[in-house]
């Protein structure tokens, strides 16, 4: 360790093998891109962030960089039980860094705006979490421990920091518009520095040395927990950075909004299987009660499957090959190839009903594989249970499915929230066994929602009760209640959802298929990250509405709650 000693803040980007650090950072990363969510980074990211709101910012930070110098003496005076002079001297490396190369050109950002260093009098209640935070791992109030143990807990608060402001800053300095004009550009150049991307580095290769030597498996965990910690508290700091202006996000709280109806598919946009393969795993435990033996069911079942998804893929490919690519969206030619859709899909349901594999199916052994099962998204329960506490009048939920079972659909949302979601799907017909005097299940499907027609359908009728309601509100209310943007809010990812998705103000894909991508390029639509798309509408180069032919791209449901909710 000597000789890295001499170089550790040197080390070369991306030279250093495969240690916690970067285990924890790839355990978090996803987290960490909700910042770039926040009112400040998304009014940052589009050049129209108040100056006020800046300047308070990049003063609070500073106290973080004098924390870690803080830390850094701490540590340096300390007694360690092995090789400490190595350690000792690669944190002064650290503090030298800190203090002579990267708090000067911090410096130069507070002279171009014209700032004061802050002092204790004026920290804000969210940097004061993160510092205070900090000097207690240090101090051993945290976790307790010895020198060396305290010294890795407080480097996994350090490299969270380091590489939570690399990454969002990295990311916003990609966009479009972020070019040399850019008038943050210089806050966002320190950050990507050679000087910061050094230092992180080094950080994170003194604490994957120390965890090596002196941390167990428990303590890791700990550590690990000590990071995410940490990178929680810049993200809520960048969340409460004041903001004096009209913003985008989060959708629930803008002004000028009086309703948001948020419409979303289940099957592999909520759930994490598709509902049919669960109702499958159902039919073959049910031969052992039938004259049917489970490799048989298994068979029908799997030719079953093979045979939708070839004809699904021809489908779409007939589609493609019938017309000609278009680069302006072109949505009757869409609606009209949607028809060779769901004709395809009418046609699946009637095969299923035709041979009667769903007949005989215990009811509540459908709601048992709904609940401990079926199970949703990470993050997609979380979100919706969000909307359901805080009983938000402004926010109504709508689930649209194709699933064949409605209870299957509630049964994945129990405890909870089975009861106040508005389920609509197709539903298995019942009847009670005179036998055994159970709840099972006829063979046929009570079809509601059969094909993105139907969905679309079901859509609009919801929209146009809404208007009623709004209408009759309006007219026996002297206050103008009802006054305000009604935004309709499509969340999906199949070809079955792509109708709707064009239909509501805002479509959010999610997870999105191949052949919904292949579809809509080929009718002209345009597919842009969400977080691009709020950047662009902050800007004032775009507004939400429907049939504009964008969609907008998520990787997880967390970035639909940081958009609509807020952090």
């Amino acid at each position: 360790m000597e000789a890295v000693a001499e170089e550790v803040v040197e080390v070369p980007v991306g030279a250093m093998a495969v240690g916690v650090s970067s285990r924890f950072w790839r355990q978090h990363e996803e987290e960490s891109t909700l910042g770039l969510f926040t009112p400040f980074l998304v009014c940052l990211g589009a050049g129209d962030l108040d100056s006020q709101s800046f300047r308070h910012c990049i003063s609070q930070s500073l106290l973080f960089f004098q924390a870690f110098i803080r830390v850094y003496d701490q540590f340096i005076a300390e007694e360690y039980s092995f090789r400490g002079e190595e350690i000792k001297s690669i944190i002064r490396r650290f503090r030298a860094s800190l203090a002579g190369d990267i708090l000067p050109r911090y410096a130069t950002v507070f002279e171009n705006w014209g700032l004061e260093l802050p002092n204790d009098g004026s920290i804000h209640r969210a940097t004061a979490e993160y510092r205070d935070f900090l000097l207690k791992i240090a101090s051993g109030e945290v976790l307790g421990g010895n020198t060396e143990r305290r010294t890795a807990y407080t480097l996994a608060a350090i490299v969270s920091f380091l590489r939570l402001y690399q990454h969002l800053t990295d990311i916003i300095r990609a966009y479009p518009l972020t070019t040399s004009n850019h008038i943050y550009k210089q806050w966002l150049d320190f950050y990507s520095s050679e000087e910061i991307e050094k230092l992180a580095d080094g950080n994170e290769y003194l604490l994957d040395q120390l965890s090596l030597r002196y941390l167990c498996p428990g303590e890791l965990e700990l550590t690990d927990g000590l990071y995410h910690r940490a990178m929680e508290l810049q993200l809520k700091f960048f969340a409460s950075q004041p903001i004096c202006q009209p913003t985008v996000v989060p959708l629930a709280r803008a002004q000028d909004l009086n309703k948001v109806t948020i419409f979303s598919d289940f099957d592999m946009t909520c759930s994490v299987n598709d509902s049919v393969a669960v109702l499958g795993k159902l039919v073959v435990f049910k031969s052992a009660f039938s004259p049917y033996p489970s490799y048989v069911l298994s068979g029908v079942l799997r030719n079953l499957s093979n045979e939708y998804i070839k004809g699904f893929k021809d489908c779409i490919n007939r589609i493609r090959s019938s017309s000609v690519p278009g680069e302006v969206f072109d949505y009757d030619g869409l609606k009209e190839a949607i028809e060779e859709v769901a004709a395809f899909e009418k046609w699946a349901n009637d095969l299923v009903t035709n041979l009667m594999i769903l007949k005989n199916l215990d009811l509540d052994a459908i709601k048992l594989a709904g609940r401990y099962y079926h199970p949703l998204q990470k993050g997609c329960r979380q979100f919706f249970e969000k909307i359901v506490s805080n009983e938000n009048p402004k926010i109504d939920v709508h689930i649209i499915s194709y699933c064949w079972s409605g209870d299957l659909i509630r049964s994945a949302f129990s405890p909870g929230l089975d009861t106040v979601l508005n389920i609509h799907s197709n539903e298995l017909a019942t009847e009670v066994c005179i036998r055994t005097g159970k709840t099972v299940t006829t063979g046929e499907i009570v079809k509601k929602v059969e094909s993105p027609f139907e969905k679309l359908e079901t859509f609009k009728k919801i929209l146009e009760g809404h208007e009623r309601r709004s209408s009759s509100g309006s007219s026996s209310s002297s206050g103008g209640g009802g006054q305000g943007k009604h935004l309709k809010v499509y969340i999906g990812g199949e070809v079955g959802d792509i109708l709707c998705l064009v239909e509501a103000d805002i479509g959010i894909v999610l997870g999105a298929s191949i052949n919904l991508v292949r579809l809509g390029k080929h009718f002209g639509l345009s597919f842009v990250p969400l977080i691009q798309g709020l950047v662009d509408i902050q800007m004032g180069l775009g507004f939400w509405r429907p049939l504009c032919g964008t969609l907008y791209t998520v990787g997880c449901w967390a970035e639909i709650e940081a958009f609509i909710l807020g952090l």
